[in-house]
């Protein structure tokens, strides 16, 4: 039958997203600062004191990483001593230091503070090439719906403002009992690899090696799980970067035998 369809789904820029998206970052800086009462409760509910501590803290810490030795070594029983005593010892450093970090100004307030950026810049990520689910589809559960052939999907996300295109109609195009494998495995490498394309452009070095790597990685899984009647040869998911808009993309064609 030849090619059934095409398509051709772009990555968000950061002034396509809502506005309101910007109100997560917030959320979570306040949400997590908001916890500390409650964690610094718990904490000295379960370790209130140095007893405490040793039981719960020390010896499975010892218990464990003792374990991973064997047993017969010369140092074995040297080395192990040292550690035992050393986690004993840390009682009274743990429990002034832990406590003191969750009062309020401590380093856990300072620890949100300073990484609200890094967060932002995260989370930037995933609202570029996968949305959120309240308020934007990106372009890799698009990809997803066409995997699946979830056509209604497909045309309730579809966003003809950044450029995105489609022909035909999707079809599903694994088998089924491979299909939740084989679409997870796709989108789970393209959220690596496009993530790192990205980073890779915004710090100035070649991208080309992750668009390789998932471009040949969807292929191989294509080939190798797709119902019998997909043309192999002419079905494709391919990343790729549009110069002239600035955007990442995922170009799609499904053709049949």
């Amino acid at each position: 039958m030849g090619v059934v369809y095409t398509a051709r789904f772009y990555e968000y820029l950061d002034d396509d997203l809502p506005a309101e998206m910007e109100n997560i970052v917030e959320e979570w800086h306040d949400e997590l600062k908001g916890m500390r009462e409650s964690i610094i409760k718990r904490l000295r509910a379960k370790i209130p004191d140095e007893s405490a501590y040793e039981e719960k803290l020390a010896k499975p810490a010892y218990e464990g990483w003792k374990s991973i030795f064997n047993p017969y070594h010369p140092k074995f029983k040297k080395a192990t001593t040292k550690f035992r005593t050393k986690v004993k010892k840390g009682a009274p450093y743990w429990l002034t230091n832990v406590y003191d970090a969750f009062q309020a100004g401590g380093n856990f307030e300072k620890g949100v503070e300073d990484n609200k950026g890094k967060f932002k810049q995260n989370v930037r990520l995933v609202w570029h090439f996968v949305g959120d689910k309240d308020k934007i589809v990106g372009m890799i559960p698009k990809v997803k719906y066409a995997l699946r052939g979830h056509q209604e999907k497909i045309n309730a996300y579809l966003d003809s403002g950044i450029g995105e295109t489609q022909s035909g109609k999707a079809i599903p195009i694994f088998e089924p009992t491979d299909e939740s494998m084989a679409v997870s495995a796709i989108e789970q490498k393209l959220i690596e690899m496009a993530y790192q394309a990205r980073l890779l452009r915004e710090a100035g070095e070649d991208d080309t090696p992750a668009i390789n790597e998932f471009n040949n990685f969807a292929q191989k899984t294509i080939s190798a799980y797709a119902k019998s009647e997909i043309d192999t040869n002419n079905t494709w998911v391919k990343l790729g970067f549009d110069s002239a808009k600035g955007r990442y993309y995922v170009d799609i064609q499904v053709a049949t035998v």
